[in-house]
């Protein structure tokens, strides 16, 4: 570690340029940045939905399904517009009144089936696109030839409207957070040219690992987009505020070249520890197959570890070249401490002990008690155009459920299964050639139309139509009713998807993630704390801290009675664990100093208040403060809800910590000692 930091100290100059020139090209690469604002992108490939969904864009053009609500009383004005947008050169097909009734008979006389497409005034108009990766031009064009009263809906509809909402938030967001964690710095730092300094350090971490991502050009879910950009700085900044502390306190006695020098051999392995604790919950999240999940984690870990590089090697040199200005004029501060609050703590151990035990217990519970939302409209901002459109659309035909059953050609038992799945209670339509034209008419005479509609090369396709809610009991029955029909008389490649079965293998794929990426945090922190401790019992102790804080933070859903998206208790369970999980270990090292010292264990749990708080608030500040911007400012529901998650979780993890860990500590002493190796010196 002395050759590294000799090696960091001389060649302060070198470094210096080398992050410079790698900011620079960063800001080059960070607006090619690819984002996603699909949910269903988040979907492993290998499973059978999505296969079958690549299928039907690949091999029948059927490309994203769009919804026009034209409210008119006029039929032909519904199919001047229609004729119009079928001269596009992008248009698969068009389903509308016209195909299931005649318009000009008087609308007093139509089919009661037409409900589908003619109700209360507003005109239904189904468009399908020919596949493509991306539908931004093709939204647009549409758009451009709708007349007034109607408008245009749909996921792909949704995504780009909620494109063009959310460009520029992240960056807004981020100088927002990283300016209000510079004021807070700056009020609590005696010198002012610091925390400036911390702050572009970790800025520097952020940018790279922004642009790495680019550079490989991984496409990211927008949530997770934020989720890195604010939440990297929020918990990495304690390396920087390690290694400054230990510089200005060296350069009270030491020149600038030995305080460095003596510095980062003294935060080398804090800082290591703390990482690693970090890493430990942030790479339990690569465990996910969904892409939220799994991108999230490793650009974090990534970021994290780019993060520490820059505690070790930027920051030094920043330090060291601005030395002057940096350890220049005091100014007063504002005192962040608990102050002789851990005294109390200290003497009411047991109470605090029986406390946290009922809060814990309580907590948990509920946790396991609060809804989950999967689809996630329902968060997105009201105020877009397609979500109104949407929830008219909703109010007036209801929320119906349609899926698509692909099958090589040739499978036996396609056509008998498709009949059968027509006389089904709850079907309300089933459209494949078979069930337009004769089924005996070869395929090589139908029309050109039907069979560009039905069939590719070497799979076709029927649309089934469900009459209720996918939500509702019978729409849920229904789907699976459906599910074991078809695996029972259909043979050789076949698949079932559809838009209600996506979300239905979301919601299953995100509850086996939650599972796993819990407990692999759980596990990985587990084993690293019990290592950089050398002991069995506290590390329990640790996490059982931080775990009840996160249960708090899931419950308070529950509390207040509101849905939560399906991703957010995963998250929390592993970056609020592994973001937070310092807090502890800071009480537990400071504990374990002070009775190392001969202090008792009533003294050591008062005094590792007393130390620690500054730290530990100074901490979780940070990531309030970074995290606050985006929860507070967002239309965007989806975003308020996990980054508030998010600052709650650290706001609660830092009291719990401060408040109930060192009583939990004090309460075990002598367990911890006995399943210790080298915890203390001398028993007083």
């Amino acid at each position: 570690m002395k050759k590294f930091s000799k090696f960091v100290v001389k060649a302060r100059v070198p470094i210096f340029i080398v992050f410079l020139i790698l900011i620079a090209i960063s800001l080059y690469f960070i607006p090619k940045l690819k984002v996603t604002y699909d949910i269903y992108e988040l979907l492993p490939n290998d499973i059978e939905s999505i296969k079958g969904m690549n299928i039907l864009n690949k091999e029948l053009s059927h490309g994203a399904e769009l919804i026009i609500l034209y409210k008119t009383d006029d039929p032909y004005l519904v199919e001047s517009l229609v004729n119009n947008l079928k001269t596009l050169p992008f248009i698969n097909s068009i389903t509308y009144i016209k195909d299931y009734q005649d318009i000009s008979i008087p609308v007093e006389l139509w089919d009661k089936g037409t409900s589908d497409w003619f109700k209360d005034g507003y005109f239904r108009i189904v468009v399908i696109l020919n596949a493509n990766e991306t539908y931004n031009k093709e939204i647009e064009s549409i758009k451009s030839m709708l007349p007034e009263g109607a408008s245009l809906t749909g996921n792909d509809v949704i995504s780009n409207e909620l494109a063009d909402h959310f460009a520029g938030s992240v960056e807004k967001y981020f100088l927002i957070g990283v300016l209000l964690v510079l004021i807070f710095l700056i009020l609590t730092f005696p010198r002012i040219w610091g925390p400036i300094f911390i702050i572009i350090s970790m800025i520097s971490g952020v940018i790279i690992n922004v642009a790495i991502t680019s550079i490989t050009k991984t496409e990211v879910y927008f949530l997770v987009n934020v989720i890195v950009s604010v939440l990297q700085l929020a918990v990495t900044l304690d390396y920087s505020l390690f290694l400054y502390h230990r510089y200005i306190e060296g350069r009270g006695k030491l020149d600038k070249e030995l305080a460095m020098e003596d510095a980062l051999i003294k935060i080398f392995m804090p800082i290591l520890l703390s990482g690693l604790t970090t890493i430990g919950g942030f790479f339990a999240l690569t465990f996910g197959r969904l892409s939220l999940f799994n991108q999230a984690g490793w650009i974090l870990t990534r970021g994290v570890a780019i993060s520490m590089l820059s505690s070790f090697l930027f920051l030094p040199s920043l330090l060291l070249i601005f030395d002057k200005i940096v350890v220049g004029k005091e100014h007063g501060v504002i005192p962040l401490s608990l102050g002789n609050i851990g005294k109390y703590i200290s003497k009411y151990s047991n109470i605090f002990l029986i406390i946290f035990i009922i809060i814990s217990i309580t907590s948990y519970f509920g946790s396991k008690k609060v809804e989950l939302a999967y689809d996630v409209t329902p968060f997105l901002p009201d105020n877009l155009e397609s979500i109104k459109t949407l929830e008219t659309l909703r109010d007036v035909y209801g929320e119906t459920d349609s899926f698509y059953l692909i099958s090589k050609k040739g499978n036996e038992g396609f056509l008998n299964t498709i009949k059968k799945i027509k006389e089904m209670e709850g079907v309300q339509d089933v459209l494949h050639y078979s069930t337009i034209l004769d089924p005996t008419i070869p395929i090589e005479f139908l029309p050109e139309d039907v069979k560009n509609k039905f069939i590719g090369e070497n799979y076709e396709v029927c649309f089934i139509y469900s009459k209720y809610s996918p939500n509702e009991e019978k729409g849920i029955e229904l789907r699976e009713q459906l599910k074991d029909f078809i695996n029972e008389n259909m043979k050789g490649e076949f698949y079932f998807t559809g838009e209600s079965i996506l979300l239905s293998d979301l919601g299953e794929i995100a509850e086996n993630d939650y599972n796993k990426t819990s407990n692999i945090s759980f596990y990985l922190i587990l084993l690293i704390v019990a290592l950089g401790f050398l002991s069995i019992f506290s590390p329990f102790i640790l996490i059982i801290v931080i775990k009840s804080a996160i249960w708090i933070n899931i419950a308070y859903y529950l509390l207040i009675n509101l849905k939560t998206p399906f991703f957010i208790p995963a998250l929390l369970n592993t970056i609020q664990l592994g973001a937070t999980i310092d807090y502890s270990i800071l009480i537990l090292s400071r504990y374990q100093e002070e009775r190392k010292e001969g202090l008792n264990p009533a003294e050591a749990a008062s005094e590792s208040v007393k130390w620690s708080s500054h730290s530990i608030l100074t901490s979780a500040g940070t990531m309030i403060l970074m995290t606050l911007p985006s929860a507070l400012m967002s239309e965007i529901k989806l975003v308020n809800l996990t980054m508030g998650s998010l600052a709650r979780g650290a706001f609660i993890s830092s009291i719990v910590t401060l408040i109930f860990l060192p009583s939990v500590i004090k309460v075990f002493d002598k367990l911890i000692k006995l399943l210790s190796i080298g915890w203390n010196k001398k028993e007083v």
